[in-house]
């Protein structure tokens, strides 16, 4: 897969399964980290912003981050303000990187040029089946075909 560089602590480090954006050791803490939090959130309310989650679980704040952009964790009541924004419209959103209108907005993009991709790809295999096959032998004119 290729040598990639650690998306927390920007260590470089052999990906063997695809998808792997962490190095094994932001890998294991991170899962540590996930348990911490996860405990902390089913046993308590949720505090008002990211920075009084990372205080109160002494967890990194750009781990929190990672995970919610992961959508392994949601924080905060959307509606009452979150401190993780949409990339897009900057409305708040409580897990992930972009809200669900815009992700519906990107798909309703996406859609008709892949429509009309696989239409092309169609249209190529239809030809082909069209094409004669050759065999390789030519007819040969001997000028009796008068």
């Amino acid at each position: 897969m290729g040598v990639k560089s650690c998306k927390l602590c920007g260590r470089p480090f052999q990906q063997l399964t695809a998808g792997l954006k962490l190095c094994k050791y932001c890998n294991e803490s991170t899962d540590a980290d996930f348990e911490k939090i996860r405990s902390y959130l089913y046993e308590n309310p949720a505090p008002k912003t990211l920075e009084d989650l990372s205080a109160v679980t002494d967890v990194k704040l750009s781990v929190i981050r990672f995970l919610l952009g992961e959508q392994r964790i949601q924080f905060g009541d959307t509606e009452k303000g979150s401190s993780l924004t949409c990339k897009v419209c900057k409305k708040p959103i409580s897990s992930g990187i972009v809200c669900e209108s815009c992700k519906n907005a990107f798909v309703d993009q996406i859609k008709p040029s892949a429509l009309a991709v696989a239409i092309e790809q169609q249209k190529r295999e239809r030809e082909k089946q069209k094409k004669p096959v050759s065999t390789g032998k030519s007819k040969m004119h001997t000028g009796f075909d008068k």
